[in-house]
């Protein structure tokens, strides 16, 4: 069996099985992690052996991909869209990116609403640079807005927001616009594997800021080495997207030549 095959059949038994199983979480990914160890350890003396434990990270693959098309759960922050602005507190999941006119977006894993009432999922906040104070990875925050459903493809074809938000689990929206949107209520403390590839990717930021090159190509590296793309002229921004490169910006050269490296090493041993 070709390698490509039995990855592709194993994508689709972990789609397949994802409704027997339980929620994909942080100790399967461990799992996985422990798999490739002890594939690199069978790879020469049992090929076979290697080759099954390369072929179940895609069936995880698949059952992941499947667990995130499920409905929102009832306490689901998404349930208070269209009711009046309130305060919902969260941490804040991934380090917020600059968009180009200045907004901070990032998603928000909700923890209660102000009245103390429990709610799960994760909100995608938008926050205007008068909203309060920039938040960063691991943040608890408060956020005050009214909660918005995303809005879904209005042409035949075009690009569906609502099902691209659905696929990452994100069900609602919120804009922080007005002047103390958003409180800071506790610094990250948590360390973490996240937390950890957090900081390196602002240390790599970092370097490159110190870096001789003009202001411009920073940016430019930044944004197709680290998918920041803050720095990036407008201009420029809007030339990718005019030729469909934007991509580029979007997904960070870096990984893409650590998978390709890997995925190389893997295939160049396999039977």
């Amino acid at each position: 069996m070709s390698p490509l095959v039995g990855m592709t059949a194993a994508l689709v038994a972990g789609i397949l099985a994802a409704p027997l199983l339980p929620d994909v979480s942080m100790s399967l990914g461990i799992g996985v992690a422990l798999l490739f160890a002890v594939a690199a350890v069978c790879l020469r003396r049992y090929p076979p052996a290697a080759l099954c434990c390369w072929l179940v990270p895609f069936a995880v693959w698949g059952t992941t991909l499947a667990e995130q098309r499920g409905a929102p759960a009832p306490d689901d922050v998404s349930h208070l869209a269209g009711q009046p602005s309130s305060w919902i507190a969260g941490t804040v999941a991934a380090e917020p990116e600059r968009q180009l006119e200045g907004n901070l977006r990032y998603p928000l894993r909700v923890l209660s609403r102000e009245n103390g009432t429990r709610l799960s999922g994760t909100l995608l906040v938008t926050q205007t640079p008068n909203a309060g104070p920039v938040p960063r990875f691991g943040d608890t925050v408060a956020v005050r807005g009214q909660e918005e459903v995303p809005p879904s493809a209005t042409n035949p074809g075009g690009f569906d927001y609502r099902a691209f938000l659905w696929r990452k689990s994100i069900f609602a929206t919120l804009l922080a616009k007005r002047t103390g949107d958003v409180r800071l209520a506790k610094p990250a403390t948590e360390i973490s594997l996240a937390a950890v590839a957090v900081q390196t990717h602002r240390s790599l930021l970092s370097a490159v800021d110190r870096s001789p090159l003009s202001p411009g190509d920073r940016s430019l590296v930044a944004g197709i080495l680290l998918s920041e793309r803050s720095g990036i002229a407008y201009e420029t921004s809007l030339a990718f997207e005019r030729t469909g490169a934007v991509h580029i910006l979007s997904v960070s050269g870096l990984h893409l030549a650590v998978f390709a490296t890997a995925l190389s090493f893997a295939l160049r041993h396999l039977p």
